[in-house]
């Protein structure tokens, strides 16, 4: 199971030192941890459309699905599409895989984790 794990108000320094007193701890940690510094970046980042798209990969990961298709199954412009692609794939959410003429796109998480901390 892959989690990505986006932390808000997390101290990634504190995070990395605890790794490095207990390494053992690092095989619990999420695959992939975002830190930012407030709830509205979540809402830059995750708008309901691009949540809409990672649930739908989330849900479908062992099919294939190219933009073409997502923007057919998710009933929105492929160009829309694409650019939402694109800013997830800024942040490591999602990745695509060319094969021949195709792209094909992807979450390699099968869960997200949002969590609000106090550190800071």
């Amino acid at each position: 199971m892959h989690k990505l794990m986006i932390k808000i108000g997390g101290d990634m320094d504190k995070d990395i030192d605890e790794v490095f007193k207990n390494p053992a701890i690092a095989y619990k940690r999420p695959d992939h941890t975002i830190y930012l510094n407030s709830i509205k970046q979540v809402f830059n980042i995750l708008t309901p459309k691009r949540l809409e798209l990672l649930m739908h990969l989330i849900e479908t990961q062992k099919k294939r699905k190219s933009i073409t298709q997502l923007a057919k199954e998710l009933k929105r412009k492929q160009e829309a599409i694409s650019r939402d692609i694109s800013f997830l794939e800024g942040f490591n959410i999602i990745d695509k895989k060319r094969e021949k003429k195709n792209i094909f796109v992807f979450t390699p998480y099968d869960s997200i984790e949002i969590k609000l901390t106090a550190e800071q």
